[in-house]
């Protein structure tokens, strides 16, 4: 039988017949006897086969099946199918014009929750516009991407464009974070059902308004205005550098030490993008330290703070990385002065430093923080609350993986910090050695990695838990540390 990759066996009949035995249980003890839909992404993320025609049968093979089987016990149910294989796993658009025509329009919906795809247009690439019912979905964020993004330039005019399409039934966000970015939650609860919000000067004025008390609605919209300008240098898609977040994978990541011809360019392209929106941090965090300063007990203001602020550490992290990525690659060529190099090495370490700051003012970013309120959980029916003894280890694991990392206090202060400090040891002796030979990632780095690892899941996240002290001229210094230091851009 084909190699499923610890997939069900498709071959098998008694698979099938396993697989919507569990179907109808949980279609009898969740769904109340009656569904009232289906969903599937086929076999989703996997290759199969020794070409890309084996492949392609066998997906079609399983979505055949999938609805042999549900029109067989429901055949008036929709089923709800999800587009995330055909971006990837050797699917082409043909391909995937000729599956659709396989559904029932009647009985069948696709949720593209890719439609915000940066190089894209997948609605019109699979000829459903205007042809079958569709949902338009926003994918924003795979789970490591935590702060407030998004090109609205990008997703706007498409938006406007399926406002005419009747075929169009819905606008979901579908990220793998669900609560990260207030604006866009904010924006799709504005245009979902009657999108008349469409532009960011409507949809901004109308958050500011409802969010923020009066007299201070105009001036967090003038702040809101800039930062777009800056939180929209990232948005979702595969091609370049900076959606891989490669700034809090210093060690196993290839990104700022494999400096091929190919990496340069694609360094310098969105090193350019950042830099474009970084110019206008400094009204931003002005504007964030006044009213923080004197609005400290207001929880939205706070909160709003916090995430631009941390948006914009993490940008201007990356830029420094980047940038001393390209300019390492030109000293060795002979091309740049290595004091350069080494003032980046000491911004991009202050610019992290700062991020932990930000971070250990609020205990949303905090791991132990989120650990003691399951320990704290209130009694259900005279039950108290049990924790797993394992879930501190599974949290950090959860957290710490290659996947998910992201803006952690714990990970940036007690991991990030230390790779970043191992990273730029390395390539600071490098430099003094004289040394210009090609840049590759060392071994060095791989082993520690390990010291730094080990050492995070062997020290209790009560050890590592966030200062207590936290108060408005805290953070309006950490604020205006942050400005300071991308003021050196």
């Amino acid at each position: 039988s084909l190699p499923t990759q610890a997939i069900w066996d498709i071959e098998k009949q008694e698979t099938w017949d396993a697989y919507w035995k569990l179907t109808e249980t949980h279609i009898r003890e969740f769904g109340g006897g009656s569904p009232r839909m289906f969903h599937t992404i086929g076999m989703a993320e996997r290759v199969f086969g020794k070409s890309d025609r084996e492949n392609l049968q066998s997906k079609l093979y399983v979505y055949r099946k999938t609805q042999q089987k549900l029109r067989e016990y429901y055949p008036d149910a929709p089923l709800l199918v999800g587009s995330w294989d055909f971006i990837g796993w050797n699917w082409v658009d043909e391909d995937v014009q000729k599956l659709i025509k396989e559904f029932d329009p009647e009985y069948s919906i696709l949720l593209d929750y890719t439609a915000d795809k940066d190089d894209k247009l997948t609605y019109h690439d699979w000829d459903v516009y205007k042809k079958f019912p569709w949902i338009f979905g926003i994918f924003h964020s795979l789970v490591k991407n935590s702060d407030i993004h998004e090109d609205y330039n990008i997703l706007i005019p498409r938006l406007k464009e399926i406002v005419d399409d009747k075929r169009c039934i819905g606008l979901v966000t579908w990220s793998e974070i669900s609560h990260s970015d207030t604006y866009l939650l904010e924006y799709l609860a504005g245009n979902s059902w009657q999108p008349k919000m469409l532009e960011l000067g409507s949809a901004t004025d109308h958050l500011c308004k409802k969010r923020y008390p009066a007299e201070l609605s105009e001036e967090m919209e003038d702040i809101w205005d800039s930062f777009l300008k800056i939180s929209q240098t990232l948005h979702w898609g595969l091609g370049g550098v900076l959606f891989g977040e490669p700034q809090f994978r210093i060690l196993t990541s290839g990104s700022f030490i494999n400096l091929t011809t190919q990496q340069i360019e694609k360094l310098e392209t969105d090193y350019k993008r950042v830099s474009s929106g970084l110019k206008y941090s400094s009204e931003v965090l002005s504007g964030l330290s006044l009213l923080v300063n004197n609005n400290y007990d207001n929880n939205f203001i706070k909160r709003d703070a916090l995430d631009m602020a941390r948006t914009i550490a993490s940008r201007a992290l990356f830029a420094s990385l980047a940038q001393g990525a390209i300019n390492m690659e030109e000293w060795r060529l002979q091309e740049a002065d290595a004091a350069d190099i080494r003032q980046l090495a000491k911004l991009s370490q202050g610019l992290l430093n700062c991020l932990s700051d930000l971070l250990s003012m609020s205990d949303d970013f905090s791991m132990y923080a989120s650990l003691q309120r399951l320990y704290d959980a209130k009694q259900i029916e005279g039950m108290p609350a049990m924790v797993n003894p394992h879930a501190e280890l599974t949290l950090k694991a959860n957290a710490e993986n290659n996947y998910c990392r992201s803006h952690h206090y714990e990970l940036v202060e007690h991991v990030y910090r230390p790779e970043l400090e191992v990273y730029w040891d390395w390539v600071l002796k490098r430099i003094k050695s004289g040394d210009r030979s090609e840049w590759k990632r060392p071994q060095e780095f791989t082993e520690q990695k390990k010291i730094i690892q080990d050492r995070f899941y062997d020290t209790p996240l009560k050890e590592m838990a966030p200062p207590e002290v936290r108060s408005a001229d805290k953070l309006t210094e950490i604020i205006n540390e942050l400005e300071e230091l991308v003021g050196q851009f």
